[in-house]
């Protein structure tokens, strides 16, 4: 037994002191609402404060309110100031080195003490940003406090959240380490048979002069390493210094959107047999270029961009975004056939870059929705009358302050992620429109390609003569096009070196919700103002917003390949930017899906254009009671040859998708309750695949379907369980609104419910939704134990469902 014991100890002793891995502190955190005097003081009392766990979004929570201050901007959400406290154990030995605490991102004007010592504040509310802790820690308790003020509103023109909304973390080290975002790698040349790696390290000492060794390792994804590079430095006293590696990678394995081969450098710092720091980097191996002809070229193929414009909320869940959360979106975005996302309009967090990599997502990473000049003032209605509010947001009140750090450390974080193939500075910018766009554009451009100049910079314009007249363009590597596609073909002509990106295009979607349809435009117009009460702009944007917009833009970029390619606005509904509709609209209508993932019509349209698999959509329902007889349009998306419409048996005839200059279908057909049955069929006539709608009668039933029947039992993994109202053969009533009732039963809990109704107060938070023409959402995550999370869903006159889930081990691929 004392051989074990001294066996034991000695493989304590060599272990490294310091293993530089981050520790994340999200469990245990106290919170309250309100402003509170002194609460960063050590002997402050917090016992009546709430427990809550990061990340956390006080303003989600609720209620709605038309007195709100964020107004329809913030989907009339409160905001306002709110306090955290964490206690942090430190021991003696970890003081001996350096110990900083990272926060991934607070929402926003964030305060920071460390017993009771001021670290310092960050306005910015979407970056990351560190603290070194280490000369004001004690051996023992210490306490951590954080003061977040979002209440200047409207801040945004979307939902943002409120408070510690990602990720927080601890970093323990020795005197010598690597410093955060320490390393930068590259691959100035790429082929497959070799590619050049370069790597350049930062090695902070906060220790007397000494030699070291830097190794760099290079290990796929399986886990073996595949190249080294060593090389001794010499660290000078109290200093960073930066050094330069380059590695041959033979026969490398690509990154691509379908094949997302990801590497990690290992970097070890070491003196003799004792190991400094280790700092891991995950990268892709791969070559991206644009060109004014042929347009995006990666691994030099040539790809067209099938962009979706995303903001970072999760729906019910706010932005506190479990990682399954922002898996889940970009799955569904892939599985319509994008292969691009803009982060709109901020910087995203590091975990959706991370899945991004993965995922094989390119991505457009933005950094400002303004610049020094806040957003034009808007007039907003409420039950008051009209009144006129301006942002009180970033851009007019830090941008001019913070906007080189902010930018900086945006790239300084994000450059080691082969998804990022481009920089976006800007998105819609007052200044544009002046000679002092073209100032601050440049000044922008420089700061950025100080930390990074592998990718194009982008700027998304929607004034492009403007742009054109001040030189804006001039500056930038990619002309960024918002809604002037037609101006970015005729520029062409006229700079024909320019390289050219539609940043954000209108969608295939008409500003309606999910299941919504209006044939008498007319009656639409009376009935939308009485439930959507707007702006005179509403008939504008009705006429606007439809399919056929998005299919010009579609045609636009397919037809003219040095257009590179576009994003759509947007992927997703968000909280938030109501337009055209203020109150009760709480969520905006641009998406091809709604805000809890359930696909609009308009989502099949990108299927049938981006994917190869054969598909028909053809849209309304068929449950239109009182119309019996009527014409009913049907329109149908598919990317077959020709398709047949039958309903009850007979024929309304072929149509062929190359006998019209149109993306869609379209026949007019008497309603006549029964089946509907849709067959796309290929260039001789053979069936290749079919979509059968059936008139629904009464509901009668409740059918419940999880994306993940197995989830992870760590308390953060999610199952998302979609509720449908089926009558009593199963058919989907499509206009269905009961109430359904959620209870849950073993390791799980339910932590958010939704409909995609953009005008439903309901919390987010409670065991029961209205359905919204047919369809709710459960959300479900475990409570960090393994077994059964059982869901059952009831409904006054329905038959009741259940489902099983369990929380063990999840499996999932790329």
């Amino acid at each position: 037994m004392r051989q074990v014991f001294l066996a034991f100890l000695a493989a304590l002793i060599s272990l490294p002191a310091f293993s530089g891995d981050k520790i994340n502190i999200n469990n245990g955190w106290r919170f309250i609402r309100g402003d509170q005097y002194s609460a960063h003081a050590i002997h402050f009392d917090d016992c009546a404060w709430q427990t809550v766990r990061l990340p956390h979004d006080w303003s989600i929570l609720g209620p709605f309110s038309q007195d709100e201050p964020t107004l329809s901007r913030g989907a009339y959400l409160p905001t306002g100031i709110g306090w955290y406290r964490k206690n942090l154990n430190v021991t003696k030995r970890q003081l001996e080195g350096k110990v900083f605490v990272e926060f991934e991102g607070v929402y926003m004007n964030s305060t920071v003490w460390i017993n009771g010592q001021k670290l310092g504040q960050r306005p910015n509310g979407y970056l990351t940003f560190e603290y070194d802790l280490t000369p004001y820690l004690k051996a023992g308790e210490n306490t951590l406090a954080v003061r977040v003020d979002n209440s200047a509103q409207p801040g945004s023109r979307w939902y943002t959240g409120s408070g510690i909304y990602r990720d927080v973390n601890l970093k323990v080290t020795g005197k010598t380490y690597v410093p955060q975002w320490g390393t930068y790698v590259t691959t100035p040349y790429v082929s497959e048979a070799m590619a050049r790696v370069c790597v350049e390290t930062k090695i902070a000492n906060a220790d007397a002069t000494k030699n070291v060794t830097l190794v760099s390792q290079i290990i796929d994804a399986s886990g073996k390493t595949v190249e080294t590079s060593t090389k001794t430095v010499s660290l000078p006293t109290d200093s960073t210094s930066l050094f330069t590696q380059d590695i041959s990678l033979d026969q490398p394995k690509l990154w691509d959107t379908k094949n997302p081969n990801l590497y990690t450098l290992r970097t070890v710092v070491s003196q003799g047999r004792k190991t400094l720091d280790t700092y891991e980097t995950t990268f892709g191996v791969r070559d991206i270029r644009f060109d004014p002809n042929k347009g995006f070229l990666l691994n030099g193929k040539h790809e067209i961009i099938k962009g979706v414009c995303l903001h970072q909320d999760a729906g019910p869940l706010g932005v506190a975004v479990p990682e399954r959360a922002f898996e889940r979106q970009i799955e569904i975005m892939k599985a319509m056939g994008a292969n691009a996302i803009r982060t709109a309009h901020n910087p995203a967090s590091p975990a959706f870059l991370d899945l991004c990599d993965k995922h094989g997502i390119l991505v457009m990473e933005e950094s400002f929705d303004e610049w020094s000049s806040s957003k034009a003032p808007q007039v907003f209605t409420t039950e008051g009358g009209r009144k006129t509010v301006k942002l009180q947001s970033y851009g007019g009140l830090y941008f001019d302050e913070w906007h080189e750090r902010d930018l900086t450390d945006m790239v300084l974080r994000d450059r080691n992620h082969p998804s990022i193939i481009m920089w976006s500075i800007g998105n819609e910018i007052n200044e544009i429109w002046g000679p002092k766009g073209a100032v601050i554009n440049r000044e922008l451009v420089k700061i950025l390609k100080k930390s990074d100049t592998t990718r194009y910079i982008t700027n998304g314009i929607l004034g492009p003569s403007q742009a054109n007249r001040y030189g804006t363009y001039a500056d930038l590597d990619l002309a960024g096009y918002n809604y002037r596609m037609d101006n970015a073909i005729k520029d062409h002509y006229t700079y024909p070196d320019r390289v050219f990106i539609g940043t954000e295009n209108r969608s295939a979607v008409v500003m309606l919700p999910r299941g919504e349809y209006i044939f008498d435009q007319d009656t639409y117009e009376h009935k939308i103002f009485e439930k959507y009460p707007s702006k005179d702009i509403q008939k504008l944007f009705n006429k606007r917003m439809g399919y056929a917009q998005g299919e010009r833009v579609w045609k636009q970029v397919k037809e003219n390949p040095f257009l590179s390619g576009f994003f759509i606005w947007t992927g997703f509904d968000y909280l938030g930017e109501t337009v055209p509709y203020s109150w009760p609209s709480r969520s905006s209508y641009f998406g091809a899906v709604d805000l809890v993932g359930l696909p609009k019509d308009g989502y099949h349209f990108y299927r049938a254009q981006w994917k190869d698999e054969p598909m028909v959509h053809a849209f309304p329902h068929w449950n239109w009671e009182g119309k019996e007889g009527e014409i009913i349009p049907l329109t149908c998306f598919t990317n077959c040859d020709v398709v047949e419409v039958i309903v009850n048996g007979k024929s309304y005839g072929e149509k062929a998708t190359r006998s019209t200059m149109d993306l869609h279908l379209n026949w007019d057909i008497p309603y006549t309750p029964g089946e509907l049955k849709i067959i796309g069929k290929n260039k001789k006539g053979e069936k290749l695949t079919e979509q059968i709608i059936c008139t629904a009668s009464a509901p009668s039933q409740i059918a419940l379907e999880a994306d993940q029947t197995v989830i992870d039992a760590d308390g953060q993994d999610l199952s998302y369980v979609t509720v449908s109202i089926c009558d009593k053969d199963g058919n989907l009533v499509p206009t269905a609104s009961d109430e359904i009732n959620f209870t849950v039963k073993g390791q799980g809990k339910i932590i958010g419910v939704g409909n995609g109704d953009p005008t439903d107060h309901g919390s987010f938070q409670a065991n029961n939704r209205k359905a919204f023409n047919g369809y709710a959402m459960v959300i479900i995550q475990s409570d960090g134990k393994t077994g059964s999370i059982k869901l059952k869903a009831t409904g006054k006159g329905l038959k009741s469902s259940e489902i099983i889930i369990q929380a063990g081990k999840a499996k999932r691929g790329a």
